[in-house]
């Protein structure tokens, strides 16, 4: 009888971890760019951390597209045809995707209104270009605080012209689209695509424009070895004020206003988990970012000559 109730009990004990190995949780995490892109990498890292906090038993597989890099049409549609085969195999409950790349050419091709839930991060300005939201897809787009940063710049200069210096890229493309949307200036659009280009766009502007908006200088220069040189080049050559929203850029322009990619991945995380814990991914309605951070960098300020209102200074972080 002993023998049989251990038997019985043993029976109980494998049941149940194959019971708990099958519900668990396998979530299929795509990033557009590579592993060292600092904004993605901290959505991602922000949202994997939230899910196991929260998820114990999860398994979470990461790809990495690597379209930031590799800018060719062939490249990203193999690279998204890389993680199709992927989903296929993993068998993933929920995909999560980073930046607008995972979205036009995996989502959109491959699962668009199928039964796979997609939560996307990252979409820049707006998700209508991808008829998002649907009926598996939505998540958090990415909202630059250009608007708010042009206010702040007419409280230090008089403004007649706005420049924009910005990479080749379909965000920075986005970006200046919005900008002409909120100055009720002329705007002179500077797209470049090697650091040549850049210096001689960004000494031209400064004696064309009265505010400079400078895009994330990322795709041409590595911040993390050429740091010094661009800083060095800016400091010599500013005569004019300048203003960007990515982080990156606080030691290069004269303020930034930045977003948050930690608040990115709170809110895609959020919505992650309402829809593992049985929420129906169509009533969750697609959210953004709303908070901004300011940095004023105290080297330019002090060339320029600028003086800003103790509203800003009070709520500012300061670099050099």
């Amino acid at each position: 009888m002993k023998k049989i109730t251990l038997l019985v009990i043993l029976f109980l004990f494998v049941s149940l971890l194959s019971a708990t190995k099958l519900s668990k949780k396998r979530i299929l995490y795509v990033n557009s760019y590579h592993e060292g892109y600092l904004w993605s990498d901290e959505v991602q890292k922000t949202i994997l951390s939230i899910l196991k906090s929260k998820i114990q038993n999860i398994e979470i597989k990461t790809a990495y597209m690597d379209t930031k890099r590799n800018t060719k049409e062939d490249f990203k549609m193999n690279a998204a045809l890389d993680i199709k085969k992927m989903i296929q195999e993993f068998k993933p409950e929920l995909v999560i995707t980073s930046d607008d790349n995972a979205a036009k050419y995996l989502i959109v091709p491959y699962y668009y209104n199928k039964k796979l839930p997609f939560i996307f991060t990252g979409i820049n300005a707006s998700a209508k270009k991808y008829n998002f939201p649907s009926k598996n897809v939505t998540g958090v787009i990415e909202v630059n605080h250009i608007k708010e940063a042009i206010i702040y710049a007419n409280k230090i200069t008089s403004i007649n012209k706005v420049g924009t210096l910005t990479a080749k890229s379909l965000s920075d493309s986005s970006d200046v689209n919005r900008i002409k949307k909120h100055v009720k200036k002329q705007v002179i659009s500077s797209f470049v695509s090697s650091k040549k280009e850049w210096k001689k766009e960004y000494l031209k502007l400064q004696d064309k424009v009265d505010l400079l908006i400078v895009g994330n200088v990322e795709p041409i220069y590595d911040l993390s070895t050429s740091s010094k040189e661009i800083k060095d080049f800016v400091r010599k050559n500013t005569k004019i004020p300048s203003v960007s929203w990515n982080t990156s850029m606080r030691n290069i322009v004269l303020m930034v206003l930045a977003k948050s990619p930690k608040e990115q991945g709170v809110l895609g995380a959020n919505m992650v988990l309402s829809v593992l814990r049985g929420k129906d991914i169509k009533t969750i309605k697609i959210d953004e970012n709303k908070n901004a951070r300011i940095y004023i960098n105290l080297s330019l300020a002090k060339k320029l000559g600028a003086i800003f209102p103790f509203d800003v200074m009070d709520n500012a972080t300061f670099t050099k």
